[in-house]
């Protein structure tokens, strides 16, 4: 699952965190793509992104399809695999792919100068043969993305960090919220996860799950 964000607007941790939660769920490799670094006025948004994620296991790329090499470098990761692109309208998904299948007929949308925000151009998924091997999947951008019928335990398992913790707390239903002795709010305090992950766990918790 390739979760494509661009340097502008600037990427949502929030938003990566929920699609890392499902990716995790599906027992797929995570890859976060950040796109339009020809936009970028220095590398700092990706090097926070770097620090963030990659300690976790989750290369972070960056892209632009005016730079031959970001483009040889996605190639080569999608490669004899089965790879798909989420990521919300208009962070350039199906320009991607445009740009690595010259060859087929690929409709690329504006981002509105106003909002920021990109049009529907994909309207359906599509799966395109790469000729060395590998499939790739673009999928329909969206305004937002949720983790509906999603449960506890679903968002742990799909924090990478925190389910190694979830089942050593002293009480057998702690809800790592304000029980003693919890063990994924022991590993916060000791650095151990990220006060940013810890928030966005917290956060998918009191939104998406009863």
């Amino acid at each position: 699952v390739i979760i494509v964000m661009a340097v502008q607007p600037e990427p949502n941790a929030y938003l990566i965190d929920r699609y890392l939660v499902a990716t995790e769920n599906l027992h797929a490799d995570g890859l976060i793509l950040l796109n339009k670094m020809d936009l970028a006025e220095n590398e700092s948004i990706l090097t926070r992104l770097r620090d963030e994620y990659e300690k976790l296991g989750y290369p972070v790329l960056p892209t632009s399809i005016s730079d031959a090499g970001s483009m040889h470098n996605l190639h080569q990761r999608l490669n004899h695999k089965t790879s798909i692109l989420v990521g919300l309208s208009g962070v350039g998904k199906s320009a991607l792919i445009k740009t690595l299948l010259p060859g087929q007929n690929i409709r690329v949308g504006e981002v509105s100068a106003a909002s920021g925000e990109g049009t529907h151009t994909t309207t359906g998924s599509i799966l395109y043969h790469l000729p060395e091997g590998g499939d790739i999947i673009d999928s329909p951008g969206v305004r937002d993305f949720g983790l509906w019928n999603t449960t506890a335990d679903d968002v742990i398992y799909g924090f990478v960090e925190l389910r190694n913790h979830a089942g050593h707390c002293k009480f057998s239903d702690c809800k790592h919220d304000i029980e003693p002795g919890c063990a994924i709010k022991d590993a916060f305090a000791d650095g151990e996860i990220s006060e940013q992950r810890f928030k966005n766990y917290k956060k998918i918790i009191q939104e998406y799950t009863n």
